[in-house]
């Protein structure tokens, strides 16, 4: 019900604000785990001046082998973050910074000579992110971040580096 509410209260704010939607790829390095490439989309919604909405979408995986055995470990997140993007006068380029959620389903498959242990859990985490914008052409923006991530019960962090392009709708205004 609370959710719902949060809903119905930003669903006006939504509706008049300029709406950019983009994918990025990039690199993420997990604890404990080689880096590994990562790809992602989302939706960023003004909802005031200087502040987005950014829904998210990201995914990576990494398979490692060492003698028989083999390690398999993924990341599905679904992630909503407040986003600040600071001014600056009579230029292209906005840097941003941001603090969020998500919910990651995380997927761990050990492979012994024996059998396989498999472990899938959907954890709740969150994630700090900093990375600026620069305005190529009136509605698009390349845009570059980096992002740490933490799964609460799960004991890793990830910190992603990515690059990115957004396409910015006309405002429904």
């Amino acid at each position: 019900m609370t959710l719902l509410r949060i809903w119905l209260f930003l669903f006006p704010a939504l509706a008049y604000s300029t709406v950019g939607l983009g994918g990025r790829i990039g690199v993420a390095i997990p604890d404990e785990i080689d880096a590994t490439f990562t790809f992602g989309f989302f939706a960023n919604f003004d909802v005031a001046p200087n502040f987005q909405i950014q829904a998210g979408l990201d995914y990576w995986q990494e398979s490692e082998q060492t003698g028989n055995h083999t390690l398999e470990v993924s990341d599905l997140a679904m992630t909503g973050t407040g986003v600040y993007v600071f001014s600056v006068p009579k230029s292209k380029f906005k840097p941003y910074m941001g603090f969020g959620f998500g919910i990651h389903n995380v997927s761990i498959e050990n492979q012994w000579p024996w059998g396989i242990i498999d472990d899938d859990d959907t954890e709740f985490g969150f994630h700090f992110l900093g990375g600026g914008k620069l305005s190529v052409t009136r509605s698009a923006n390349v845009l570059g971040e980096f992002r740490f991530s933490a799964i609460d019960d799960f004991g890793y962090d990830a910190f992603s580096i990515t690059w990115g392009l957004e396409f910015l709708l006309p405002q429904s205004r």
